[in-house]
């Protein structure tokens, strides 16, 4: 998790649903981040270990937009706002 004064991001989003629920989740919440302070959720890529607890997470970050080089992501996660960005995007 980064903090700004923006907003604050998350890197990868757990490994299983389970993950994000028992760990993850909990996690941001000590750490301050709320629904509407989360602007970013950068996924690496498309390996369950890094995008696997996605679909956990959402929900309770529904604002937050997804950043992923994955088109597969953002179809499987159509309900919300996934950005595949292109070269020199800049966000």
């Amino acid at each position: 998790v980064i903090k700004t004064k923006n907003g604050d991001m998350l890197f990868d989003a757990a490994s299983f649903d389970e993950d994000a629920e028992k760990y993850t989740i909990p996690f941001l919440e000590q750490c301050g981040v709320t629904k509407e302070s989360l602007k970013y959720i950068f996924i690496s890529h498309d390996h369950s270990d890094h995008a696997g607890g996605l679909k956990t997470l959402l929900p309770y970050y529904p604002n937050a937009v997804v950043l992923s080089r994955s088109s597969d992501l953002k179809e499987r996660f159509s309900d919300y706002n996934v950005v595949v960005p292109n070269e020199n995007d800049r966000f």
